[in-house]
C-alpha cells in the first residue's frame, strides 16, 4: 500500500496554477477487463490511452495516472449507490517534469498504449457489498510541448467497464501495518556509503525542521504571523489545533531511527512510502538532486513523509476518513492560493505542512 510520491520540476510552469488548456479532448482512456471478478486474477484490468488528435503528443509520465502501474488512485470505482472501496495506495505527490525522453510518452496521431493494473494493490474491496460496479479512468493527462518549453493539462474522453464485482473476503487482502518507529539505529537497504552519509544528514536536518516547526506552531495566537497564514490561512481554534497536533506527531518521531530504501529506480521521483509500513521510506533518483534544505529539499521531503504518517494516526487508524486525501495540491504557488480560498483543505494538505516547515524563503 504505497502511499506518496513526490517528484521533480524543472522550471516549467506549474500546473497546479493553470486551468484546463482546452475544452478539446485529444486522448480517449479506455478501461476494460473481466466482466466478473471474483477471484485475485480478476482485479488485473487493462488501460488504453489513444491519441485522437492529429498532432504528436508528449504525455508525461504522471505517476498518479493510468500510464504507470504504481498503485496511485487511478480509478473511480462505484457502485449504483455510489459505493466505493477504500484506496490503500499510492498518493501522488508530482512537480512535473520533462528533462528527458523518459520523463514522457510520445504518441502519434492515432496510436495507442496499453497499461494493466492490480486493483488490489490500491484498493480494499473486502467491505464492499457484491454487485454491478463501474470502473472508470482518472484524468488529468499532461503535454509537454516542446517547441515552447511548457507543460499543460489535457483532457481525456473517458471509456468506463462495467463489472459485476464479488469481494475477496481473504485476510491477507490487505497490507499488515507494523509496530510505528521502534527506537534504534538507521537502517539502510541497498544504499552507497556516500548516499547512507547524505541521508543521515538530511534526517538531522528534517528533525530540526520539525522541532522547529512544532515549536513555532504551539506559539501562535489569533493573531497570527505571516509564516502560519501564509500556509494554512486565515486563524480558527480548530483548525490550528489541527495544525499544532500534526507537528507535534511528527517532531516526536526520531527520523535517525528509520529504515531507508535506496532501491527504487524511478528517475522522475523523490520517494515514496507504505503508510502501514511506518518508519520505512524508499528513496527515488530526484531525491539525490534535491538540495539539502529550503524549497522542496531532502530534508523537507523527509518531514513530508511523516505528515503522511502523523495524518494516518491524527484521524484515526479504523477511521473512515484514514488515508483520505491529503495531496490536493503541491508547489509554493498553488498551496499560498488553498490558503487564501480553502484553508480547511491547507490543515490537511501534505505540500503546505512541507512547505510550513521549510519555511524558505523565511517568514516570521
Amino acid at each position: 500500500m504505497i502511499s506518496i510520491i513526490k517528484a521533480g520540476c524543472i522550471g516549467l510552469w506549474f500546473l497546479t496554477d493553470l486551468a484546463w488548456a482546452s475544452s478539446e479532448k485529444p486522448l480517449s482512456l479506455k478501461t476494460t477487463g473481466s466482466r466478473i471478478i471474483e477471484k485475485a486474477e480478476d482485479y488485473v484490468i487493462r488501460t488504453i490511452i489513444t491519441n485522437e488528435s492529429d498532432k504528436k503528443l508528449h504525455i508525461l509520465n504522471d505517476p498518479r495516472g493510468p500510464l504507470l502501474k504504481l498503485p496511485t488512485d487511478t480509478f473511480r470505482i462505484t457502485d449504483a449507490n455510489g459505493a466505493q472501496p477504500r484506496f490503500k495506495g499510492v498518493r501522488v505527490k508530482y512537480l512535473p517534469m520533462a528533462k528527458s525522453p523518459s520523463d514522457y510518452r510520445v504518441l502519434d496521431p492515432g496510436e495507442s498504449v496499453e497499461t494493466e493494473h492490480d486493483l488490489n494493490e490500491a484498493y480494499d474491496f473486502s467491505d464492499l457489498q457484491p454487485g454491478p460496479y463501474e470502473i472508470m479512468g482518472k484524468e488529468p493527462f499532461y503535454a509537454f510541448d516542446k517547441d515552447t518549453q511548457t507543460i499543460l493539462p489535457i483532457r481525456a474522453h473517458s471509456i468506463s467497464h462495467h463489472t459485476h464485482i464479488k469481494p475477496l473476503r481473504e485476510k491477507n487482502q490487505t497490507r499488515t501495518r507494523t509496530a510505528p518507529f521502534p527506537k534504534r539505529a538507521a537502517t539502510f537497504i541497498d544504499c552507497t556509503d556516500d548516499q547512507q552519509e547524505t541521508i543521515r544528514t538530511a534526517a538531522q536536518v528534517a528533525q530540526d525542521y520539525a522541532l522547529n516547526a512544532t515549536s513555532y506552531a504551539n506559539s501562535v495566537t489569533e493573531d497570527a504571523p505571516p509564516r502560519y497564514t501564509t500556509w494554512f490561512g486565515r486563524y480558527t481554534t480548530t483548525r490550528y489545533t489541527r495544525v499544532a497536533a500534526q507537528f507535534s506527531a511528527i517532531s516526536s518521531r526520531d527520523f535517525s531511527s528509520f529504515t531507508y530504501d535506496c532501491s527504487c529506480d524511478i528517475e522522475n521521483t523523490f520517494a515514496y512510502v507504505y503508510p502501514h509500513e511506518f518508519g520505512h521510506i524508499y528513496l527515488c533518483g530526484a531525491f539525490w538532486k534535491a538540495p539539502m534544505s529550503g524549497t522542496d529539499s531532502k530534508a523537507g521531503h523527509l518531514s513530508f513523509y511523516l505528515f503522511i504518517y502523523s495524518h494516518d494516526r491524527f484521524v484515526g487508524r479504523n477511521s473512515h476518513n484514514a488515508g483520505g486525501t491529503i495531496d490536493h495540491t503541491y508547489g509554493h504557488r498553488a498551496c499560498k492560493a488553498l490558503a487564501l480560498t480553502s484553508p480547511n483543505t491547507a490543515v490537511i494538505n501534505a505540500d503546505s505542512h512541507e512547505y510550513f516547515a521549510e519555511n524558505h524563503p523565511e517568514l516570521s
